[in-house]
């Protein structure tokens, strides 16, 4: 039920796969969400049940073309962007592995590149995001996601995250049939093209090659110093290819990569990717503590001074790496926790009520004037205490300008 849901509210932590695909926004309506904006300063549990076609508080609809426009996540003069929705997000990762060698016979199986995919669902799931993961697309097949992702309903998220794991060239990587124009990949998530997501942070992940060039480094003699390089001779390969960028056109967009433009990607066979193990390691730890361009600040320091290759060829021995990021962000991504309230049958029975106001579609309810409720919810996750309204009502059928 939905508003148990919402007083339970627990991160989605499973991967789903494309049979899988469902609405996440919640709703058990076809065309309907539901929104809850949170306990304000007054005590006011305020839930929001509008149509698809206003998109809530964030889209508005156009009357004469009928088409959503962006709407307005965030004051204008704001530092920080609006990470408060019901939502914390979608994180798509496109894992590219294996190709047909009698097609591309220079493209070598990405070994380790499973345990990247799987390392990152489990991670980005922990931080309450919605994770799908797609294996060994054709073009056709990834544009079909990328463009379902695109026109989806984000209203009631915070962001969107999209990782791509593969080989790589000049501007373009692989996918199972050929290459993939990799600007073309963000220039669809821009404001005028994905309404929804206008104002609010599109984060890229691309682990590939952008070059052939190796990094040897360059020694720092301090005796204090400890380094302890790759244990696994020949594990280290790289994921080859020339690989450039382009800056978008559209704001709120933040991307990173696992090398400077020229220089090569390595994975190892067994661990996984450098650069995407680095991510895996440093946002557990510090997401909650620091903004997005810090926290990647702190994953290329965790590249750069942990990790060094070990191979018996000479021309690939103790070679380095550094990740690197663009942005057009024009505010601060901060995360912080997102609300969770813990389950009660207390909060079950109290809930029933509200459920089947909703479902009988009544215009106003008066919320229940005992302490017992009150007191359920501030035992839960929020900062504070909720005061007892004297006389408040819940809206079902309020809809924000």
């Amino acid at each position: 039920m939905f508003l148990r849901g919402l007083f339970t509210k627990t991160s989605r932590r499973a991967t789903l796969d494309n049979s899988q695909k469902r609405d996440l926004n919640g709703s058990e309506e076809p065309g309907i969400f539901r929104q809850i904006t949170g306990i304000g300063n007054e005590g006011i549990v305020d839930i929001r049940r509008s149509s698809s076609v206003t998109h809530g508080l964030i889209g508005i609809m156009s009357s004469r073309t009928g088409s959503v426009l962006p709407g307005l996540p965030v004051s204008k003069n704001n530092r920080y962007y609006n990470m408060d929705h019901l939502d914390r997000g979608r994180v798509i990762i496109f894992n590219f592995e294996e190709w047909d060698n009698t097609k591309f016979p220079g493209l070598n199986p990405r070994k380790g590149s499973a345990k990247d995919k799987n390392d990152l669902a489990k991670c980005f799931g922990d931080l309450d995001f919605d994770v799908l993961s797609y294996d060994n697309l054709n073009s056709h097949q990834f544009w079909k996601e990328i463009n379902e992702v695109r026109d989806d309903d984000h209203s009631s998220r915070d962001c969107l995250v999209v990782v791509i794991m593969s080989h790589g060239e000049k501007n373009q990587i692989y996918a199972q049939d050929g290459t993939i124009s990799v600007n073309k990949i963000w220039e669809a998530f821009q404001a005028d093209k994905c309404p929804t997501l206008a104002g609010k942070p599109k984060i890229f992940i691309i682990q590939a090659c952008r070059g052939h060039g190796y990094d040897n480094g360059t020694e720092l003699h301090n005796k204090k110093y400890e380094f302890n390089p790759s244990p696994k001779a020949d594990d280290d390969v790289t994921d080859s290819a020339p690989f450039s960028y382009v800056i978008p056109n559209a704001a709120d967009v933040f991307i990173a990569f696992s090398c400077p433009l020229g220089q090569a990607s390595w994975r190892n066979n067994m661990n996984g990717t450098w650069f995407i193990q680095a991510v895996c390691k440093v946002l557990p730890e510090k997401v909650y503590n620091t903004d997005l361009q810090t926290l990647f600040t702190h994953v290329a320091r965790e590249v750069a001074l942990n990790y060094e290759t070990s191979s018996n060829d000479l021309t690939r021995d103790k070679k380095v790496q550094v990740s690197s990021t663009i942005s057009t962000l024009i505010r601060i991504v901060k995360f912080s926790p997102k609300r969770v309230i813990s389950h009660s049958p207390e909060i079950d029975k109290i809930t029933e009520v509200f459920e089947k106001v909703i479902g009988n579609n009544k215009h106003e309810l008066l919320l229940p004037n005992t302490a017992k409720f009150y007191e359920e919810i501030n035992k839960c996750g929020h900062v504070g205490l909720v005061p007892v309204p004297e006389n408040e009502y819940l809206l079902t059928n309020a809809v924000d300008s």
